[in-house]
């Protein structure tokens, strides 16, 4: 996963599911977020959901949709 991926959420925890009822999408914009100044197993990474909110959730509660191609 990687910066300018789509992703939605694949869990009722996630962010939107109520925001968004039709679909939970949103844009990764950071990656490797420690919780709590430590590192886990999985990583964390910054969202930008569908209403404009932000979170840091779990790398396994979302999945790419859309990877982010960049120019060479």
């Amino acid at each position: 996963m990687k910066v300018g991926d789509l992703v939605k959420g694949i869990d009722d925890l996630v962010k939107g599911i109520d925001d968004c009822p039709d679909f939970t999408y949103g844009i990764v914009f950071k990656t490797d977020v420690n919780f709590w100044g430590e590192e886990t197993v999985p990583s964390g990474i910054s969202i930008l959901w569908c209403d404009g909110e932000t979170e840091i959730v779990y790398q396994d509660e979302v999945e790419v949709i859309s990877e982010n191609v960049e120019d060479s």
